[in-house]
């Protein structure tokens, strides 16, 4: 288990017409007791029904060790079953060459997911991960949600994540969340993505507070 973490992090999307749109990452704190921070940004095309195609772009550093990452992403949409993937080339003042990743969503029901990834970076760094994410219906609002996650890197060990969301955008159910609003971020460290985390140093984050602001 590695050292702690804590990190703000933020998502600004913008519509640029009816089908496609531009989306901003940011976060900044702490990672394995460094200064971390990061930013990204996609350009994507969506249609809830059938799924979403985009090129992606970040940049991260933790404490003095830079990560670029520039590649494409890809979801499906199969009913209660989506299918995502990420790949492209990794450069900056890490191990250089290509990543790719791929991940599921099975909805339980319409405010419950379970995630499932795999993600492998150069230098046959893999991380596999799994994580659930649930929104009550009895709170009195339909824009709070609870998630966990937990991570485990190749000879590097464990990590976990327990936490709360707050949804901007209104009243609707996860999965219209995940189908219609922001795309996963790509510079949260413990985010429940598809597929697993964009950069291959995971450490626990115990408590993570995500701020969405949907198109």
């Amino acid at each position: 288990m590695g050292s702690g973490a804590s990190t703000l992090d933020a998502v600004l999307a913008l519509p640029l017409g009816h089908s496609f749109g531009l989306q901003l990452d940011g976060s900044s704190g702490s990672l394995l007791n460094q200064s971390y921070s990061g930013v990204g940004g996609h350009v994507f095309w969506r249609d809830p029904s059938v799924g979403l195609l985009g090129l992606t772009g970040t940049n991260q550093k933790i404490g003095n060790t830079l990560f670029i990452r520039n590649g494409v992403e890809g979801e499906a949409y199969l009913n209660q079953f989506s299918i995502g993937m990420r790949g492209g080339y990794q450069g900056g003042d890490t191990l250089k060459g290509d990543y790719f990743g791929i991940g599921g969503r099975w909805y339980i029901n319409d405010n419950l997911v379970v995630n499932l990834g795999y993600d492998h970076a150069p230098g046959d760094t893999t991380t596999n991960g799994v994580g659930i994410e649930w929104q009550p219906t009895s709170w009195g609002t339909r824009q709070l949600a609870l998630f966990a996650r937990a991570t485990e890197t190749v000879d590097s060990g464990h990590a976990g994540a327990v936490g709360i969301r707050y949804y901007f955008g209104g009243e609707k159910s996860l999965i219209q969340r995940h189908r219609t609003s922001d795309p996963e971020s790509l510079v949260m460290p413990m985010g429940d993505v598809i597929p697993t985390p964009s950069i291959q140093v995971n450490t626990p984050a115990p408590v993570h507070v995500r701020f969405v602001n949907p198109a």
